[in-house]
């Protein structure tokens, strides 16, 4: 869950990324195409420009002052070096002459620089320049994309802000189902002690088996307090036979359930099963997964195989029961913390088995078989 909630915000940043590039690039674009229309204008202006002086010398202003208040951009005109006019732009209104001239003078400097000034011809000679500026809509357009990324990144902040709800609200349902599991997993064994007892107190059976069985029950009560430690920490590896291992889980497990369950229990006599793993964990997790084989069993007589097999490089373990089976929507939603079907569960036996199988080493667990005659859940431990 948490490689997921991770993966999820990496591709929201790189989409996000993504997105403002291509809005960079648009706005880039439109921009030049708007500076290129402001062009053709201004050309197209320098053009009448020059058919006025050429026809009509002496009607120049009357030229500025019809035509020109229709041109959406700032431009300046100068004859021979001399500032000659200018069009009814807002950014030359409110100011004295002084202030204009000055103005006009740094407005010339600073747009020479971006856009180069465009020639009025007559006779083939230059009588003056047009130096324009940026249509209004330029500043807007410019403007535009830090609109839009101060509101992607709002966005992406808020993800961030609902994913860390979202994983606060997991940590408070592992805890509270961490809590749930140790009472379940302290519930075990001494449900089990105090029916020893009651054996006890009816002689009913040899006291030496049930001092056997009581053992084996304060032993796995002295197990439970290191299973917890170490799912927090890194495992430690030794080598493991994974049939002895499961015979053991397969007795306790006997012993303590109804006499008309059953667990059959295959593998080849003359192939070993032997992986580097950490013994307390990994019979933790199968204890976990023959627990939710048995609760998804048939409830009148509940039967579990469990089918060991090899290939080259893994070890696999097939655990599979007589249930009503999992919908193949759910296969992977079973191993989320806090998903349970049950009515008292909290939903953190499969997520912990998964965590110690894939996370602590590196095998797999999943559903790879389900329908109404049951399922099967398999693990594959890789071998060292």
């Amino acid at each position: 869950m948490r490689n997921k909630s991770f993966g999820i915000k990496l591709g929201l940043l790189f989409l996000g990324t993504i997105v403002l590039f291509i809005i960079f690039i648009i706005n880039r674009k439109i921009i030049n195409n708007v500076r290129q229309d402001a062009k053709v204008q201004v050309e197209n202006i320098a053009l009448a420009y020059s058919e006025v002086i050429h026809k009509e010398q002496g009607d120049i202003p009357n030229f500025i002052s019809i035509f020109l208040p229709t041109i959406n951009f700032p431009f300046v005109i100068t004859f021979n070096g001399e500032f000659y006019g200018h069009n009814d732009h807002q950014i030359f209104k409110n100011k004295n002459n002084d202030e204009l001239n000055k103005f006009i003078s740094q407005f010339i400097l600073k747009n020479n620089s971006k856009f180069d000034p465009l020639p009025i011809i007559w006779n083939n000679e230059i009588m003056g320049k047009i130096h324009y500026g940026d249509p209004n809509i330029i500043l807007q357009l410019t403007l535009l994309p830090y609109i839009e990324i101060s509101f992607i990144i709002v966005f992406i902040m808020f993800v961030f802000w609902g994913f860390k709800i979202i994983r606060d609200s997991e940590k408070n349902l592992i805890w509270a189902g961490m809590a749930r599991e140790t009472a379940h997993q302290l519930g075990t064994p001494i449900s089990s002690l105090y029916g020893w007892m009651k054996l006890l107190e009816e002689n009913s059976i040899k006291k030496d088996d049930i001092y056997s069985s009581i053992n084996e029950d304060i032993t796995r009560l002295s197990n439970i307090s290191d299973r917890f430690y170490k799912i927090g920490t890194k495992p430690k590896l030794e080598k493991i036979d994974i049939i002895l291992m499961i015979h053991k889980i397969k007795d306790y497990f006997t012993k303590r359930l109804s006499k008309n369950t059953k667990i059959n229990f295959y593998y080849d006599n003359n192939e070993k099963f032997i992986f580097k793993g950490d013994f307390i964990l990994i019979v933790w997790a199968i204890e976990n997964v023959i627990k939710n084989a048995f609760d998804a069993s048939n409830y009148n007589n509940p039967e579990i195989d469990i089918n060991v097999f090899k290939t080259n490089k893994s070890i696999l373990i097939d655990f599979s029961d007589n249930g009503t089976g999992i919908h193949k929507s759910k296969w992977k939603k079973i191993f989320e913390p806090g998903y349970t079907s049950k009515k008292k569960g909290w939903g953190l036996g499969l997520s912990l088995t998964k965590r110690i199988i894939e996370d602590l080493h590196k095998g797999i667990i999943s559903v790879i078989e389900s329908n109404h005659k049951g399922t099967t859940m398999r693990i594959v431990f890789q071998i060292n």
